[in-house]
């Protein structure tokens, strides 16, 4: 358990398989054996050593929350739920609330998704999952004072949680309140600067400040972190704004490799084509993006425009 909590898991492995071997009854050694193949992504060995935790201790929570993370984890969302749901009914727990949300929330029924969150946050209310993602769920729903206040929760509670703070700058740079933003953005990132949404996000406040070369670094270490279609595609307009359609070309053309489905970047890519003068791939990009995004006027009033 100590090299579990650590991190540490070979060392977890090996500690745990020596105490089902001594002690083949033992569902504790049965449990952290699986959830360490579980962190592992040795899935073939951790559901075996799960449902056998949960057949030696069927009233055990945290054997169901396991069980279920693993199904999760698998893709098989109703045994997970199904799972968790158990656990609840055995003992009410921030755990099984918090991944019950998390499975509402992927699936997009975003009221589900708070009510047990809510019900965790009743039970955890410094838990700074629960804090950040429900102020995500804020977000998404247009209650932007409701989601900051989330985030400023979070951050009362850690001051050092580098997602509270990202997740406020970007509240904020939604609602325009670009200075705040920024000096959010910022903290996050002194904090972790691995972010790659953050910079994306700083990177944008810095573009429409007009202050390209920022905002352009800001992007490049976006996709050195990871490369996102986000990154590239903001790229690609810094490589407009200085005037250089190569350079702007190949940037989107590197979002779209990572995401078919990025329509901004299809209509962006269009645009540039048909100012050289290529119609026909240029009105190609537009129709690729109104694929992702088929009621946007723009790309409907350029095909309408070059209809024969």
């Amino acid at each position: 358990m100590a090299y579990l909590k650590k991190h540490h898991y070979a060392e977890a492995i090996e500690y745990n398989r020596k105490a089902v071997e001594l002690d083949p009854g033992n569902s504790d050694a049965h449990l952290y054996l699986g959830v360490a193949y579980t962190q592992t992504h040795a899935l073939e060995l951790a559901g075996p050593e799960l449902r056998i935790a949960v057949s030696l201790s069927p009233l055990n929570s945290d054997a169901r929350n396991a069980l279920g993370e693993f199904y999760q984890v698998e893709g098989r969302t109703g045994e997970a739920e199904q799972e968790y749901r158990r656990s609840l009914e055995l003992d009410p727990n921030m755990i099984g609330y918090g991944r019950l949300g998390t499975i509402y929330w992927q699936a997009g029924d975003l009221q589900t998704a708070e009510q047990e969150w809510r019900a965790g946050l009743r039970l955890a209310p410094d838990d700074l999952f629960l804090l950040n993602n429900l102020g995500l769920l804020c977000d998404r729903q247009g209650r932007f004072p409701e989601a900051a206040a989330f985030f400023y929760q979070a951050i009362q509670k850690s001051p050092n949680d580098p997602r509270a703070h990202a997740n406020l700058g970007m509240v904020y740079a939604k609602r325009g309140e670009s200075a705040v933003a920024e000096a959010e953005l910022r903290t996050a990132l002194s904090l972790s600067p691995e972010q790659f949404e953050a910079r994306n996000w700083l990177g944008m406040i810095c573009f429409n400040a007009g202050r390209i070369d920022e905002a352009a670094e800001q992007f490049r270490l976006s996709i050195k972190t990871r490369p996102n279609d986000r990154g590239y595609s903001s790229l690609g307009e810094t490589y407009l704004r200085r005037g250089d359609p190569g350079q702007a070309e190949s940037a989107f053309r590197s979002a779209l490799s990572l995401n078919p489905g990025n329509s901004q970047a299809h209509f962006r890519l269009g645009a540039l084509y048909l100012a050289q003068g290529r119609v026909a791939e240029g009105l190609k990009e537009y129709q690729a993006g109104l694929k992702s995004d088929p009621g946007n006027r723009e790309a409907l009033a350029v095909l309408a425009a070059h209809a024969h």
